[in-house]
């Protein structure tokens, strides 16, 4: 059910509607609310050469690129880290302006420092990461000290950047408490400060900008008010939006240019129920149009409950991969993850691109009559199972990076250890099953 709209007809609201088309309203039988996924993909951004999206790992802390010739995903390991310090969380990645191997992105980490007398900090530090070499580099100003900022918000990497001076526009406290918001160069250290109003940026945010330059999405809050209204302009005249939006996601242009996604949540248009919420239930939408129009005469609406029967609870954020597709996260309703896609414009599914759990192929064990492992190497399985008969065992798995994924003991004619492999990212895993009599490996890799 793709949806287009001319600017007549925007009126007949009914068409942004999710109600009525066939597929479930999400369960919602657990205290009245919705099932979260327990693991997800989002805040998906496209490298400036189309080669790469890196993106974010919602709930496994983690960050990664995925080679989108390959569907490889390599995770962004943040290396060499300070003394003690976990890093528990990631920001949105941002391409770099110039360099399409280089991204930056916040780092969420917990710092146990000699000087701070057992007690972890918990600081936000800026790290930019070379996707060839998958060298790091800290980048955090300097007078937040050794440790790091504790709350630092990387919101835009100026065009106007180079590998001699970056501009980027950064939000920090330093630390006698005094909060900055503007333009900061890591090569100089040099800052320069945005007007303000309780700490919030008086000038437009940038959400997109078209990679020839001549389009530009921006958000301006109304910072006066106590509902926080947001305001949206392409090209510094408000888009003309076909119903209300509660919150924009994300913005992205198609590569020629000529095309804006936004993903939006869009407010109800009524009637209300007794609590006074709209009826005519809407969830997350992306809608394409013009970049030549701030009020498009034509606007593609994918309704993702409509067209797929899927949802968007830990973000659609649709990225712009070609000229006619998008990379967005989704999941059926009580599914535990939400991985990407990438869909056309017109509603269909192109693939899958991370979590993908349908293939795997294993090279043969070796043998060991104390233990056993199933299916045979012939079959193709989301599962393997692993038993060991005549004393406990150790049970490792690991990946490419040598980064422990599983490890189990396995009891005396324990039933079997089973290995699910529909959660595990694409790529080669190897293991381990040892006792004091001997060991069996096994490696298999999940393909597409």
């Amino acid at each position: 059910m793709l949806v287009i709209i001319s600017m007549p007809a925007f009126e007949a609201r009914a068409q942004f509607r999710s109600d009525g088309c066939g597929c479930p309203l999400p369960d919602d039988s657990s205290g009245g609310e919705r099932y979260i996924p327990g693991r997800g993909d989002n805040l998906q951004r496209l490298s400036g050469d189309g080669k790469y999206l890196a993106y974010r790992s919602a709930s496994a802390g983690a960050a990664y690129v995925l080679d989108l010739a390959t569907l490889k995903s390599t995770q962004i390991e943040i290396s060499p880290r300070l003394a003690r310090e976990y890093d528990f969380g990631f920001g949105a990645p941002i391409w770099s302006p110039y360099d399409p191997d280089l991204l930056a992105l916040e780092v969420f980490c917990s710092v146990d420092t000699a000087l701070s007398g057992g007690h972890a900090f918990n600081v936000r530090n800026l790290y930019t990461y070379r996707v060839s070499t998958k060298e790091c580099r800290r980048i955090s100003p300097d007078t937040c000290g050794p440790v790091g900022p504790y709350g630092l918000a990387f919101i835009d990497w100026f065009p106007s950047s180079s590998s001699i001076a970056d501009s980027m526009f950064v939000a920090f406290p330093f630390p006698n408490g005094e909060h900055f918001t503007g333009v900061y160069c890591p090569q100089t250290q040099h800052f320069l400060p945005y007007p303000t109003y309780n700490n919030q940026p008086l000038e437009p945010l940038v959400m997109a900008r078209s990679r020839d330059g001549s389009h530009i999405v921006t958000l301006v809050n109304d910072l006066h008010s106590d509902t926080r209204k947001q305001t949206f302009f392409l090209d510094g005249s408000q888009i003309s939006a076909p119903r209300n939006i509660d919150i924009m996601q994300h913005a992205s242009f198609s590569p020629n240019s000529k095309l804006v996604a936004l993903t939006v949540d869009p407010i109800g248009t009524g009637p209300t129920d007794a609590n006074g919420h709209f009826t005519d239930t809407v969830f997350t939408q992306v809608w394409i149009f013009s970049s030549d129009n701030p009020a498009p005469k034509e606007v593609k609406v994918i309704n993702f409950q409509c067209l797929f029967c899927k949802y968007n609870f830990l973000g659609a954020d649709a990225e712009f991969l070609t000229d006619s597709t998008l990379a967005v996260g989704m999941h059926a309703d009580l599914d535990d993850v939400s991985p990407l896609w990438e869909i056309t414009l017109d509603g269909r599914v192109v693939r899958q691109l991370t979590y993908l759990p349908s293939k795997v192929a294993a090279e043969p064990p070796t043998q060991n009559s104390s233990f056993s492992v199933w299916p045979t190497i012939a079959d193709r399985s989301t599962s393997f199972k692993f038993a060991s008969s005549n004393e406990p065992s150790e049970f490792t798995m690991t990946n490419e990076l040598g980064v422990v994924v599983l490890h189990e003991r396995i009891a005396t004619r324990q039933s079997d250890l089973t290995v699910e492999t529909a959660k595990l990212q694409a790529g080669a895993y190897f293991c381990k099953l040892r006792s004091g009599s001997g060991e069996l490996s096994v490696k298999f890799i999940v393909q597409h």
